[in-house]
């Protein structure tokens, strides 16, 4: 990962110079590269939190699902032993 990093930094440098050659955003261009590295640090950081928000919502909405799966399955159980219970009750009328 590290490698990435140095080698992200160093494209990101050539990339810096070559605009400050061309006259083109010349502004990004002179913005300092640590600054850069900063904004990426804080987008990286904003991306993981996002991450981890998710995965806890994603979980959170599967034990919800699972509950209610629960619970059906309960009610129909129910509802099918109060039919059984109706039917040895009544006797069979013609």
């Amino acid at each position: 990962m590290k490698q990435i990093w140095t080698l992200y930094l160093k494209l990101l440098g050539e990339v810096a110079s070559l605009r400050a050659g061309r006259g083109g955003d010349s502004e990004r261009a002179a913005e300092p590269l640590s600054s850069r590295a900063s904004e990426v640090d804080r987008l990286r950081r904003e991306f993981d939190e996002s991450s981890r928000k998710a995965r806890r919502l994603y979980e959170a909405l599967q034990e919800r699902d699972c509950a209610k799966g629960k619970v059906t399955c309960l009610q129909e159980s129910a509802v099918a032993q109060s039919h059984r219970a109706y039917l040895k009750s009544e006797p069979y009328r013609d």
